[in-house]
């Protein structure tokens, strides 16, 4: 402002002027520009290469000498006659940590399962069994963790989508603990952690450990402790072969470990020659140029639209919020390519050996990298100064059109609202009824609010039904009834006649604010804002265009069309359509059932593990679309 206010009056006035009649195109070119620097990113020549910015990490130096695979493969064996019993299964594994030498504990969790369905038992209980190597050469100061989840079979209640057995990795890591047991040069102690349950077992064994509770979930405390977490690392291991495997570093609400503790996971694997990443399964083919970069532009926009969810698919997402740097190496039997080379759990372990060795080897927590990054390809990487650019360009358009709106709101002549065309503009010391503002933001938060608690109050309500039917149908009814009754309720707040610089004051407000949620969410999560900016600004700009800014018919359709309950439901239907190939004729009700299944989610992954998905939807991205909806039905006389 201060730029335009220095000019001289007749440059200010051709400015503005201009600005008003084009802010639509330069939003759209703003726009445009922004996606495509996005989108060219996933070319090598744009990103960085895969690096270890932490000297003391030294992954693949040491030689890794694990050799118990037959071990381990007697483990597995013992573990299946078990045949799903929680109690056998817990004393099996104390035993199995107490004859290694180890200290061994364990801790029983229990919480209320939100919105339980026919299947799903309506309070989760659960033991975490975890046993500690103390570190001959160390005070004890510091610890590492190596987890892998026990998983008995059937509907547990876990948040997880993953159903595949976890009995491999869990032999795995009882052999690898009598191994580590007997050398020597461990600086730190090490932490064998088997939780029940996934996700919740992890957040209730983390909630104990730190002190800092982050959930509803009921915990014993813990008896026995080592050092401070400095590192984690967890193994998803559910066959005896694998011929690929993946480092999964996406973490809850977005976060992910620094980049250091990927490289390094990625390095010692690269040592054995596993190939890593799910771009890993097409290195086998020859690809050109342009083939090579679809399918890193395809794996840019999977790992962003995994981060953009916000639910962790292993626990190592949990731990990452509490700045305990971690990912999950996730072991994959590819059918499809029985010529290429297989890999046992002897390899495995010498991969698990060997990024705990890195672990070991760290004098302070990692910080030299970077913490903020999206994934083209698993050896390449894009970093923040890199896509934050193209975000801001998509937010450039609704910024132009508030600053347009705020320049007219402000004509010197209020008796004439019809006469538009006029080019005088007063930008200093002008009256303009922001006492507006308020109340009508407060109507679009408070129908947030009522919007995100309107699954418990239907619960509350209709004890008589299916508590998930009961959430969809509160859901349902509360966007349904603010849909409508929103631009009703706006309109009656507005003072005297229906003039058009108070309308366009109100619609400059929801541009800002619409604008300022967006920059917060990528900030917060980068990759949740850029979806959301992606699917908001088209709606925006093309619902109210023209000099006056008005939103015709057509532009109410788009509005409409860019709503949040239409928008995430078309994403779920190109889903099923163009990835998981679902017929045509299928489509919406496959749709409808996933995206029955993802509200369930983002409710219960909220109460029980903190992921602010569903809150960030309700409470953020709804109001704001709310206010620029009941702003484009309010009329001008």
């Amino acid at each position: 402002m201060g730029l335009v206010s220095g000019m001289e009056s007749t440059q200010r006035q051709k400015l503005l002027l201009k600005l008003r009649k084009n802010d639509t195109t330069y939003g759209f070119i703003a726009y445009a520009i922004g996606l495509a620097w996005f989108v060219a990113l996933a070319h090598d020549s744009l990103n960085g290469e895969l690096y270890v910015d932490e000297n003391a990490l030294v992954p693949g130096l040491a030689r890794e000498d694990y050799s118990r695979s037959t071990e381990a493969f007697e483990f597995a064996r013992e573990w299946e006659q078990l045949d799903g019993q929680r109690n056998a299964a817990v004393s099996w594994l104390q035993n199995k940590l107490a004859t290694a030498g180890l200290e061994v504990y364990f801790q029983n969790f229990s919480v209320d399962f939100p919105f339980p369905d026919s299947v799903q038992p309506k309070r989760i209980s659960g033991t975490n069994v975890y046993g500690i190597l103390r570190a001959p050469r160390g005070t004890g100061a510091e610890s590492i963790v190596l987890t892998s989840p026990y998983r008995l079979g059937g509907s547990d209640g876990s948040l997880t989508e993953v159903s595949a057995p976890s009995h491999y990795g869990v032999a795995l890591l009882l052999s690898l603990a009598r191994y580590l047991q007997t050398l020597n040069y461990w600086s730190k102690d090490v932490i064998f952690l088997f939780p029940s349950h996934d996700l919740i077992g992890v957040q209730a064994w983390l909630d104990s450990y730190t002190n800092i509770k982050l959930s509803n979930i009921d915990a014993d405390p813990l008896t026995g402790r080592a050092g401070t977490l400095q590192s984690a690392l967890n193994i998803e291991m559910a066959t005896e072969t694998f011929n690929l495997m993946e480092v999964d570093a996406v973490s809850i609400n977005g976060m992910v470990p620094n980049y250091d503790a990927y490289s390094m996971a990625y390095r010692v694997a690269q040592r054995h020659g596993i190939p890593v990443g799910p771009f890993a399964s097409s290195l086998t083919e020859t690809l050109d140029n342009f083939e090579e970069y679809v399918l890193a532009l395809e794996t840019m926009l999977k790992s962003t639209a995994a981060e953009a969810i916000g639910i962790p698919v292993s626990s190592h997402g949990l731990f990452v919020r509490y700045r305990v740097e971690s990912v999950t190496l996730r072991t994959v039997k590819d059918r499809s390519k029985s010529q290429g080379q297989n890999f046992d759990l002897r390899v495995m372990g010498r991969v698990v050996e060997g990024v705990a060795r890195s672990m070991n080897n760290l004098l302070e927590h990692l910080h030299h990298s970077f913490f903020f990054y999206i994934q083209p390809k698993p050896a390449r990487f894009v970093s923040v100064s890199l896509y934050a650019p193209p975000a801001a360009l998509l937010l450039l358009g609704p910024i132009l059109k508030a600053i347009s709106l705020w320049v007219i709101s402000g004509k010197k002549d209020e008796s004439d609202d019809a006469s538009l065309s006029s080019n005088t503009y007063a930008f200093d010391q002008v009256s303009r009824r922001v006492g507006l503002l308020l109340p009508t933001w407060l109507i679009c938060i408070s129908s947030g609010v009522l919007t995100f608690f309107a699954p418990h109050l239907a619960v509350i309500l209709l004890p008589s039904i299916n508590q998930t039917t009961a959430v969809l149908v509160g859901l349902g009814a509360s966007i349904l009834i603010e849909t409508f009754l929103a631009p009703l309720v706006v309109s009656k707040f507005r003072s005297g006649g229906r003039v058009a610089s108070e309308r366009n004051l109100l619609l400059c407000f929801a541009l800002v604010y619409t604008a300022v949620f967006l920059a917060g969410l990528c900030m917060s999560n980068f990759a949740m804002g850029l979806l959301v900016a992606t699917v908001t600004v088209i709606p925006v700009l093309l619902g109210f265009r023209g000099e006056d800014k008005r939103s015709g018919t057509l532009g109410k359709i788009v509005l409409f069309m860019g709503s949040p309950p239409l928008v995430l439901f078309a994403c779920w239907s190109w889903r099923f359509l163009l990835v998981d190939f679902v017929s045509a004729s299928h489509v919406i009700e496959a749709a409808f059932a996933a995206y029955k299944t993802a509200i369930l989610s983002g409710l219960r992954n909220g109460y029980l593990i903190g992921s602010w998905s569903y809150f960030a939807v309700t409470l953020g991205w709804w109001p704001s679309w709310l206010l620029l909806w009941a702003t484009a039905w309010q009329r001008i006389d």
